[in-house]
């Protein structure tokens, strides 16, 4: 009964709420609400109209007044802090610094000092020659000239090193002196280089002109070489005083010969090797006799099919006198030479064979003799000498053997004059080739004293000659361990250097 009570209202309820959506389910079916006007009413938009089209107005920057003047911005600043205040602070102004260096100025002075110690190496005889001719004033121009001209390549090189030396010397002068601060240091060393090659180079263009236009070519050529030489030794001069006390500390030779023409002869050789210093000056000179008056001596070249050669002025004398006399030389002829040096020198005139040129076996007489011995039944010599300087040796032996021979006078010597070498000079050598070489130093020095002046002689008749003139003879050749002049004056300097 209580359930039945209880289930009354809700059944009421129920019926009440299905009322409800039938009514409201005819109400939608009945019109579409898509179609109904919207309820909220439409309004402008506010972000139509661009509100940062108005520029906003520019207010005054309260810190670009203090910004112009940095210095009271500074000081206002200092002037708020809580525990300190600065009213008038220091300011010091300090430019900025540039760093200049003098690297490149270095640097050109050490490449200026290899390339002079690159060039003193490979040409050391040229620089001493030329300190050695410039200082000594016994040496004459003309002789100066002879020796240096000889190597044109060294002259070239130290030309030029003077011209890059005198260049950076005034480069550094001008620096110095603030004279071309705005020019950078290459352009100026440029300039400066351009400078003299254009004034020294002009000025040997022009002096070559003059003495070609006056004929006074000897004269110009002279001063152009004095003007090089001394600019050589500005060049070098510090190097110049040191070669110059060295060599007063050197043993002084002197060579009664000239000057050989290769820088490779074994005399600069020995020179390196034990440092002293040769002179050559020759004490005699050779004067061909004319063909007319060879003829005087009615002696017939043709006819003889042997010829005896004891020096290379002999086999020039002989072939000159044959091509005057227009005497054509067999090509069978046999030539009997002192040394072997003296058989190669035929090369210059005839087709060296060892068939027809025989030379003796360590260059003295008595080798020589062996050799024409072994020939001397079947040939007719024809023996080449001076006038006044024939081998006593060699005539007394072929007369002596038998042996049928002419004597041949187809030069004769003279002396030079070396008097003024003699007397301002002081040699510790003094080495002679010929007794014609001997007679030459008591012409021109005829109260000569020895004074411990070692002498040289090569040659049997040469050594007598130094003899007979009451000379003490300590170096001689040939022997057979010193076959040359170049040998035995070796084997003397070895012996001197190891007592130093």
């Amino acid at each position: 009964m209580t359930e039945h009570l209880f289930l009354r209202p809700v059944k009421f309820f129920l019926f009440i709420a299905l009322l409800f959506c039938g009514l409201t389910g005819q109400a939608q079916a009945g019109s579409d609400s898509l179609l109904l006007n919207d309820s909220i009413p439409q309004r402008n938009d506010s972000l139509q109209k661009d509100t940062l089209a108005i520029a906003p107005p520019v207010q005054k920057d309260s810190i670009k007044i203090s910004l112009q003047y940095p210095f009271a911005s500074d000081s206002f600043l200092y002037r708020k802090r809580l525990f300190y205040s600065f009213t008038n602070p220091v300011r010091y102004t300090v430019s900025e610094k540039s760093w200049v260096g003098k690297d490149v100025i270095f640097y050109s002075v050490v490449a200026l000092l290899l390339t002079f110690a690159f060039i003193k190496n490979s040409f050391n005889r040229y620089l001493s020659d030329l300190f050695s001719s410039y200082f000594r004033t016994t040496v004459r121009q003309r002789q100066i000239k002879e020796q240096l001209l000889q190597s044109p390549l060294p002259s070239l090189f130290f030309n030029f090193f003077f011209l890059f030396s005198a260049a950076m010397f005034i480069c550094l002068l001008m620096r110095y002196y603030a004279l071309a601060e705005l020019l950078p240091f290459w352009q100026l060393y440029a300039y400066s280089l351009g400078g003299l090659a254009v004034i020294y180079g002009g000025k040997f263009l022009l002096l070559k002109f003059l003495g070609w236009v006056f004929q006074q070519s000897g004269t110009t050529d002279t001063y152009i070489f004095v003007v090089f030489s001394t600019n050589k030794i500005l060049m070098v001069k510090n190097t110049g005083v040191k070669a110059t006390s060295k060599a007063k500390s050197k043993k002084k030779v002197l060579i009664t010969q000239p000057r050989p023409e290769s820088d490779k002869s074994p005399y600069f050789e020995l020179e390196r090797k034990y440092d002293v210093a040769l002179d050559f000056h020759p004490f005699i000179r050779l004067e061909g006799i004319p063909a007319k008056d060879f003829r005087k001596q009615k002696i017939d070249i043709a006819a003889h099919s042997a010829v005896i050669l004891t020096s290379r002025n002999a086999i020039d004398h002989f072939f000159r006198v044959c091509e005057e006399m227009k005497v054509a030389v067999s090509q069978d002829t046999k030539y009997f030479c002192i040394t072997e040096a003296v058989a190669l020198y035929l090369q210059k005139f005839i087709l060296y064979r060892k068939r027809k040129v025989f030379y003796g076996a360590d260059g003295s007489n008595k080798s020589l003799f062996d050799v024409i011995n072994k020939h001397k039944a079947n040939e007719r010599f024809l023996y080449v000498c001076s006038e006044n300087q024939q081998d006593s040796e060699i005539t007394g032996w072929l007369k002596t053997n038998s042996c049928d021979f002419s004597l041949a006078f187809m030069y004769r010597t003279a002396s030079n004059d070396v008097q003024e070498i003699l007397t301002k000079n002081e040699y510790d050598v003094i080495c002679f080739f010929t007794p014609s070489g001997v007679k030459s130093l008591f012409d021109n020095v005829p109260a000569f004293k020895q004074n411990g002046t070692v002498i040289g002689a090569f040659g049997g008749n040469t050594s007598k000659a130094v003899e007979d003139a009451g000379l003490k003879l300590e170096i001689k050749a040939p022997q057979p361990q010193a076959p040359s002049m170049v040998a035995a004056l070796e084997k003397y300097l070895a012996t001197t250097v190891q007592k130093k």
